[in-house]
């Protein structure tokens, strides 16, 4: 994220517009965000847009859906293109997976397994599951991840009493769980991280061990499936700790 060159004026702007509770960060975000980027060209999506989109309940059935959290509301009615890291909105991902009900687009782990892992699995079926198949898992909608890290998606399982998920990372150990509270949650990291001098008393440390908290039945079932294909090719190519090595130490 490339803000503005701020001035002691803005700095005192920022940091007297401290946010002490997430349930504030939509009205907050616009007002700290106008200040850091100035009058840059802005896109913003209007009521009648936000309200048509909506995000996918579960990972592996289609049917249910769910309304934005307030904080992807917030940043997509002041910018879809706002840039929380490198070059690409953080909502791009989102965005480019909305048809034209409105329904966003989750992932299924196969897919994110396929492409984190290219050719391991091309002579296993497409419809062998990869990761635990379980119905009841909850989506995942993808956002813009910083550069060469973990992919990042919005993890659509119990929200917060404000209606905010919690973000979840995947990694190529491979492992998916949850590291950050909400969207507020990464917004805040990654202004603080580029220098603005955001203030507040949200402990979001506490927040996130929340909202594993509030998912942690999901925790053991994310992980590889144990389908007999599955089984035999990690075994011929030597990665048998791949498939049981997460169960072991979710099981002490």
């Amino acid at each position: 994220m490339e803000i503005r060159k701020l001035n002691r004026k803005d700095e005192a702007f920022i940091r007297a517009q401290k946010l002490s509770h997430p349930r504030d960060f939509p009205e907050w975000f616009p007002t700290v965000a106008e200040r850091l980027y100035g009058q840059k060209p802005r896109r913003p999506l209007s009521k009648r847009e936000l309200d048509r989109i909506c995000l996918p309940r579960l990972r592996n059935r289609e049917g249910q859906t769910v309304p934005l959290p307030p904080s992807l509301r917030a940043i997509l009615a002041f910018d879809r293109d706002f840039v929380a890291w490198g070059d690409q909105p953080l909502c791009k991902p989102l965005l480019d997976r909305s048809g034209e009900s409105g329904v966003v687009q989750g992932y299924r782990m196969e897919q994110v397994l396929r492409q984190a892992f290219p050719g391991m699995f091309e002579s296993m079926p497409r419809h062998l599951p990869l990761w635990g198949p379980y119905s009841e898992m909850p989506a995942l909608v993808e956002l813009q991840g910083a550069v060469a890290g973990p992919r990042e998606f919005l993890y659509i399982g119990v929200p917060d009493e404000d209606g905010e998920y919690p973000l979840a990372s995947f990694d190529t150990e491979p492992s998916l769980s949850i590291t950050r509270a909400s969207l507020a949650h990464l917004v805040v990291e990654t202004m603080h991280n580029a220098g603005a001098p955001v203030e507040g008393s949200v402990n979001f440390r506490q927040l996130t061990a929340e909202a594993r908290n509030r998912n942690r039945r999901f925790e053991p079932k994310e992980w590889w499936d144990t389908n007999p294909q599955l089984v035999a090719l990690m075994t011929r190519l030597g990665l048998q700790s791949l498939l049981w090595g997460q169960r072991a130490e979710l099981a002490r």
